[in-house]
């Protein structure tokens, strides 16, 4: 057990809530520290040494849905809005669903549990739902894929049907397109897909929820391992915390610690994933761009890449081909599929839906041997391509017929 001392009345109100129900904000951290950028991000205001506990949250501080087969074990804590969903709509997806119980809690006002932690959020989120027609059409040739269902039909088809029959839980305004679309902007951009690591045998077990966690997600994110300074661990652990003589416990929770040093006036900075710029800017709203005085923002994002889809591909590869000067020896339709059917054979290409099949290139490997080989392939005039198949063919029958028969099977 711990002992938590309360903040003083002038200090952070989403901070004193915290505190109040077990969960901890170093005091040397400024949560709310604004950027030169125009953002706002987690700032140290002394020095914090390596190992230093950053941010404590218990996971009932969180906004959450347990997954269904909890949820029919114990209903313990759910708000009446979870119990609506889960026992009538449990086909939601957890995204949509998480916005629903944030725009039922908004509902409640000063009521609700997460009054604070609402307070403490941006009015609004520049992701990439936001965006008007004359923005998108900014990503023109990009890997960014925005031709998903509009927010709109989404509302219409999915979260209207289930609002409109409770509106003591969902009433106006939150019950409108406006504000779905605000907090889905807040809920793409800030919840957590955790991974839950059990205390005593250290297994990590995947899970489908997706969690708000106040404070913590307003700690920004960076591409370079070298500016990162924690990590964000999910511990089912009991914990017991001694808040002005009461005795607050929790089952599990979520925890920030300092990595390694961080200086005065260091952002603390975590990661969100080892993601693109693309995958950023459709999700978070952002790119990761460093700012330095008197100079131009560097983009130097490792994980950026670029995709080159099938179809393109074979697209360059018969313009290649048709500059061939013997007449006899472009490439006729059939040999085309010939080909495909090969490179599936040979799990270049997806199996399923072979003519959706993406390759990937990455600064690590612009040309991957995946790429490269099926260039090779695609390119062959039709004797080279059917010697190659035929050489493949007669391995593939030489690993089979060299198999080794297995303990307690019959061979010939």
């Amino acid at each position: 057990q711990i002992s938590v001392k309360m903040t003083s009345e002038g200090d952070n109100a989403l901070v004193k809530w915290l505190q109040s129900r077990g969960g901890s904000v170093h005091d040397d951290l400024d949560l709310f520290h604004p950027l030169p950028n125009g953002d706002r991000g987690v700032v140290a205001t002394a020095d914090i040494k390596e190992g230093e506990q950053l941010v404590l949250v218990p996971v009932n501080c969180t906004l959450h849905l347990p997954p269904l087969e909890d949820f029919k074990k114990s209903q313990e804590g759910c708000s009446e809005a979870i119990k609506y969903l889960l026992t009538h709509h449990p086909g939601l997806s957890p995204f949509i669903a998480t916005v629903l119980v944030a725009l039922s809690e908004l509902g409640k006002g000063t009521t609700s549990q997460y009054y604070r932690y609402f307070r403490s959020l941006p009015p609004s989120c520049d992701c990439l739902m936001s965006w008007d027609d004359a923005d998108k059409a900014e990503l023109k040739g990009t890997s960014i894929d925005h031709g998903a269902d509009h927010p709109k039909h989404v509302f219409e088809k999915q979260a209207q049907p289930c609002i409109s029959q409770r509106p003591d839980l969902w009433p106006a305004p939150y019950n409108s397109l406006e504000q779905f679309l605000r907090v889905a902007g807040l809920v793409q951009s800030r919840a957590f897909h955790m991974e839950a690591e059990n205390w005593v045998t250290g297994t990590k077990q995947e899970s489908a929820e997706l969690y708000l966690i106040p404070a913590i997600d307003m700690i920004n994110h960076s591409t370079s391992h070298a500016r990162r300074n924690t990590t964000l661990l999910k511990l089912n652990a009991p914990m017991s915390v001694e808040v002005e003589g009461q005795t607050v416990s929790f089952d599990s929770y979520f925890t920030m610690k300092a990595q390694r040093d961080i200086k005065a006036g260091e952002q603390v900075l975590h990661t969100y994933g080892e993601l693109s710029d693309a995958q950023l800017l459709q999700t978070y709203g952002f790119v990761d761009v460093e700012l330095k005085a008197g100079e131009l923002p560097q983009l130097d994002n490792p994980n950026n890449c670029a995709l080159v889809s099938w179809s393109e591909l074979l697209s360059s590869c018969r313009v290649a081909l048709q500059q061939a000067e013997d007449e006899e020896e472009k490439d006729p339709e059939g040999l085309e599929a010939a080909k495909r059917d090969f490179l599936v054979d040979c799990h270049l290409l997806q199996r399923a839906a072979p003519d959706r099949t993406e390759f990937v290139l990455t600064r690590a490997k612009p040309l991957s041997d995946e790429l490269l080989t099926s260039v090779q392939v695609l390119l062959m005039l039709r004797p080279e391509f059917e010697e190659l198949k035929a050489e493949w063919e007669e391995e593939q029958q030489q690993k089979t017929q060299a198999q080794p028969v297995g303990k307690g099977s019959k061979g010939k």
